[in-house]
Order: structure tokens, then sequence, then C-alpha cells
């Protein structure tokens, strides 16, 4: 299933509430692969890959925000380096 189906899916079951951004949190995190088990690259792939379903997901619903998941990746995950931001296209 395509990532802002699932995120679909979540929000017509729940809602808009705190527990719904809960889950979609959830939904994108356990797409993102361990980080000693893939190559540098496939592992920012992969965050761009889900930051871009979680944006289409909020492009239907304007209610969340749609840099929500980007900031808590920069902010929790400590993706500070200026490399890393340019890679995935957020500086």
């Amino acid at each position: 299933m395509f990532l802002d189906n699932e995120l679909e899916a979540i929000y017509t079951t729940n809602g808009f509430n705190p527990q719904t951004s809960f889950r979609l949190l959830q939904a994108c995190l356990k797409r993102i692969p361990k980080p000693d088990q893939v190559r540098p690259q496939d592992f920012l792939n992969e965050i761009r890959k889900i930051e871009g379903g979680y944006k289409l997901f909020c492009k239907k619903h304007p209610e969340f925000a749609p840099n929500g998941f980007r900031k808590f990746m920069i902010n929790h995950c400590k993706l500070e380096d200026d490399r890393v931001l340019e890679y995935l296209h957020w500086k």
C-alpha cells in the first residue's frame, strides 16, 4: 500500500484529532529503514519518498501541517548536517 493511501485510511477511521496525528507519524516512521542496513543514499532516498507521501496526503487534508514530518525528522532525529539537508532538498 502506498503511504498516502495508508495515511488516508488512518484519517478516515479516526478523523482529525491528536491521536490521529500520532498514528500518521507512526505510519511514516515505521517505513524508515534501519540506517545500518542500507546505504546512506538509500536511507535518505526513503526519507524523501516518505515525506512525499505525507505531503500528498496533506494536500487533501490541509488541517495537517505539510512540513510536519520534515520538522519531526530535523528536531528529533538530528538531521542537521547541511549536506544531508541539501540532499533532501530541505535547505
